[in-house]
C-alpha cells in the first residue's frame, strides 16, 4: 500500500534550524550503506543526508506530512507544527522569555531568532507520551512552520504535487509472501523499485498556474520504518536479492530482526525536486511511501 496525503503547505526560507541535531549536508551518494537507529531523533548519520539539504534560494516541503510511513496531522493545536527534518513538532513560545532567560543560552532575544517548545515523541508515534517537551532556538522559521506560500511559493508546490513521485513497491528477502517468513538473527534484504518515478533523476515539464515548468527530482534517501521501533536509513534503493545469495548480509540496505512477530514494514522515500519559479529558484523536498507486513519467525535448532 502506497500513502500519498496531500495537507498544509510549508516553507522555510533557506537555513537549518538551530538545534535538529543535523548540520547541512549534501545528497547522499547512492549505495551509503544502511544505518540503524531507534526514535526519530537519532535518524542521521555519517554519510546520510539530512534533510534539509543547502544550496538554494528557497526551500520548502510539498505540505505532504508523513511519520513512520503513515499520515500524520501538519499541525496540532497543542503541539504546533510538524517539522519533517526532526520528526518533531515545534510551537513558538508565546510570549518569548524576557533577556537574560537562560533558556536562550548564547542566542539574544531580538536578533530575529525565536524560542520553540519542541516535542519529538507524540501521540502520534510509537512512544506516546515517554517525551517532554524541550526548549530549541530557530534562526529561522523551522520547516513546515506556519506556511505563508510567496506566489513563487505556492506555484511551486502546486507542481510538485502533480509529478510522478512513487515510494514504489517495497520488496524484501525473504519475500513477504505466506509460507516464506524471515527468521531472527538472519539478513532481511531491503529494497524498492528502480523507475524514473522511484528514484531518478528525472526531468518532466509540468504546467501549472499558466506556466510550464520544467522540475528536476531524484531520491535522497529510503527511511525504512521495520515495525518494531528501529529505523534504517539508505542512500539507495537497495539490492534486489541474488539468486543463491543464501543468509548472506544486503550490501547496502538490509536489517536483522530481534525477535519473532508479523511487522508493518514501511518505506518513505524522501525526494528533492529543484525548478524556477517567476525567476526564483526553489528547491523542494517531498515524501512518498509504501507499506507492507512481515513475518519473522524464531531460528529452529534441531539436536539429535
Amino acid at each position: 500500500m502506497r500513502a500519498y496525503v496531500p495537507a498544509v503547505l510549508a516553507f522555510l526560507p533557506l537555513a537549518l534550524v538551530a538545534g535538529c541535531g543535523a548540520g547541512p549536508a549534501t545528497p547522499g551518494v547512492p549505495g551509503t550503506a544502511a544505518a540503524t537507529a531507534s526514535g526519530p531523533a537519532a535518524r542521521h548519520y555519517a554519510g546520510v543526508p539530512a534533510v534539509p539539504a543547502a544550496g538554494s534560494a528557497v526551500t520548502i516541503t510539498d505540505g505532504v506530512c508523513l511519520y513512520h510511513g503513515r499520515s500524520v496531522p501538519c499541525h496540532d493545536p497543542v503541539l504546533g507544527w510538524y517539522n519533517p527534518a526532526d520528526d518533531c513538532y515545534w510551537n513558538r513560545l508565546a510570549p518569548q522569555p524576557p533577556p537574560g532567560d537562560p533558556r536562550w543560552g548564547a542566542h539574544a532575544p531580538g536578533g530575529g531568532g525565536r524560542l520553540y517548545g519542541v516535542t519529538c515523541e507524540t501521540p502520534y508515534g510509537p512512544g506516546a507520551g515517554a517525551g517532554a517537551v524541550s526548549v530549541r532556538f530557530a534562526a529561522t522559521r523551522p520547516l513546515g512552520y506556519d506556511p505563508r506560500p510567496t506566489a513563487a511559493q505556492a506555484i511551486a508546490v502546486k507542481a510538485v504535487l502533480r509529478l510522478p513521485l512513487d515510494a514504489g513497491t517495497i520488496h524484501t528477502a525473504p519475500a513477504a509472501t505466506p509460507g516464506t517468513p524471515g527468521l531472527v538473527g538472519l539478513p532481511t534484504w531491503l529494497w524498492t523499485d528502480l523507475a524514473p518515478a522511484t528514484w531518478g533523476p528525472t526531468t518532466a515539464t509540468v504546467p501549472v498556474s499558466g506556466l510550464r515548468l520544467a522540475a528536476t527530482w531524484k531520491a535522497l534517501r529510503v527511511d525504512w520504518y521495520m515495525g518494531d521501533g528501529t529505523t534504517v536509513v539508505c542512500t539507495s534503493r537497495g539490492t534486489p536479492y541474488p539468486e543463491g545469495a543464501g543468509n548472506t548480509s544486503a550490501p547496502d540496505c538490509g536489517y536483522r530482526y530481534a525477535r519473532a512477530g508479523t511487522y508493518t514494514v514501511s518505506a518513505t522515500t524522501w525526494f528533492v525536486v529543484t525548478l524556477t519559479v517567476l525567476g526564483v529558484d526553489v528547491t523542494a523536498y517531498a515524501v512518498r511511501a509504501s507499506t507492507r507486513t512481515l513475518t519473522i519467525d524464531e531460528l529452529q535448532v534441531v539436536t539429535q
